[in-house]
């Protein structure tokens, strides 16, 4: 994800996303990180994901 220009990912913590926080917990610290954001609702992650493109020239993923 890193090299298609993600660097965030938004999401609601849960069992679904175990395998993903893993992932990025791995990563953590190293050159190319991407930082995971927490949300309440499934609906608040897809509004963050979606607004970042528009405040600066970066992606997002909502997992």
């Amino acid at each position: 994800m890193w090299r298609e220009g993600v660097r965030h990912v938004f999401g609601v913590p849960g069992v679904q996303l175990d395998h993903v926080l893993e992932a990025l917990a791995r990563d953590r610290g190293s050159e190319g990180s991407i930082t995971y954001i927490a949300a309440r609702h499934e609906q608040g992650a897809a509004h963050m994901a979606s607004r970042v493109p528009a405040v600066g020239r970066l992606l997002a993923v909502r997992a």
